[in-house]
């Protein structure tokens, strides 16, 4: 059996788990693709020799760690060539939302039917979230039985030379998509909490000042192993997120990152998200992201460590029973031959 993997991304991703600089769960699957004996030919991100290669290669299934307007020109090719080729892939966002350009709007709007159509006939769609799965089912009446949560974790081998039992008097912030980090830094004024943030914003303020002083921002980009590294010696990992943003699972994978290292969790709310940090009793949630809220919640966790260490074993014990990627690969697993089965 052959795979072909679409990315947007010139494969970078791919080409950085295979040197096992990133864990599996960032290639979506692949891996356990690899390891069903499939023969994977990961695509360049060029679309149209990408879309020669999907033709010369004849796969069996075409794969999709993110579902994309442009991968409905592999489908067109499939089925004027008569290729029994079966697609599935995740749908991290709406993809009918349209575009923020107006050229790109236009675009947009004279192809829409046509999206509809194509994904509508995708064999089979992952998500992240069920209830971005029943949302998306109900707005864009996609047929029930193609669609499927399926809870994406951590790779455990990947993490588990990183876990510490013992942690430092470091909080800290390392994520970087739709972060409200100005929320909390203004909640520090009359505290004596610190945060190290690491940040790829270059229009974060480049300091803040809370009760005894002036804190720097890190900014830049790290190795992902390194990053880990200052994560699992915290006692805390901060996920503030924009509430504007709150829809669709923003903050999960800093989220994983964090259980997966028995790392407590201070986040604003995600109804997103699979894993309830509080029913888990891992990490405390903020509802609205006000400084009072945030403030509570930083020194409740800053000034216990009874409860840092109690929040770390649950982490760990939530990552086990839920969140292990190896569980996303058994699932994945179990619909990609029920997919092929049918050929």
């Amino acid at each position: 059996m052959k795979a072909f993997v679409f990315v947007n991304d010139n494969g970078a991703a791919y080409c950085r788990y295979a040197k096992n600089e990133i864990p599996a769960q960032f290639v979506y699957g692949v891996s356990k693709l690899e390891k069903m004996g499939f023969e994977v030919k990961v695509g360049e991100g060029r679309l149209f020799k990408d879309l020669v290669s999907f033709w010369k290669f004849k796969p069996d299934l075409f794969f999709m760690p993110f579902l994309k307007r442009k991968t409905m020109l592999y489908f067109i090719l499939a089925k004027i060539f008569m290729f029994p080729t079966k697609f599935a892939g995740w749908m991290h966002l709406d993809v009918f939302s349209p575009p923020g350009s107006r050229l790109k709007r236009m675009i947009h709007s004279l192809l829409l039917p046509f999206l509809q159509l194509y994904v509508k006939r995708i064999d089979a769609i992952f998500f992240l979230s069920d209830k971005t799965r029943e949302e998306i089912i109900l707005s864009r009446q996609l047929p029930q039985d193609r669609c499927h949560f399926v809870p994406w974790g951590g790779e455990a081998n990947f993490y588990a030379p990183f876990v510490k039992m013992r942690h430092d008097d470091k909080i800290i912030s390392t994520g970087r998509e739709n972060r409200d980090l100005p929320a909390v830094m203004n909640a520090l004024k009359n505290s004596d909490v610190t945060i190290d943030i690491y940040t790829s914003d270059l229009s974060l303020q480049d300091s803040y000042v809370n009760a005894t002083g002036k804190v720097d921002v890190n900014k830049g980009r790290w190795e992902y192993k390194e990053l880990l590294e200052k994560v699992s010696a915290s006692k805390c990992m901060i996920i503030p997120l924009k509430l504007s943003k709150v829809n669709y699972c923003v903050g999960l994978s800093s989220l994983i990152e964090a259980i997966s290292l028995g790392v407590p969790v201070i986040a604003t709310y995600n109804p997103y998200w699979y894993v309830d940090i509080e029913k888990e009793n891992c990490g405390i949630y903020i509802r609205n992201n006000s400084e009072s809220e945030w403030l509570r919640a930083l020194e409740q966790l800053n000034n216990n460590p009874a409860l840092v260490e109690q929040m770390s074993k649950n982490a760990l014990k939530v990552f086990k029973a839920k969140c292990d990627f190896a569980r996303t690969e058994d699932i994945l697993a179990l619909h990609v031959d029920k997919l092929l089965r049918k050929m």
